[in-house]
């Protein structure tokens, strides 16, 4: 990937900036 994860983006099934973190909501 050519974005860092602020997180555990990397984890998450959705792309990278396509939706929010459950944390975020």
């Amino acid at each position: 990937m050519v974005e860092k994860p602020p997180r555990g983006l990397e984890l998450l099934p959705f792309p990278i900036g396509r939706a929010p973190q459950p944390a975020e909501l």
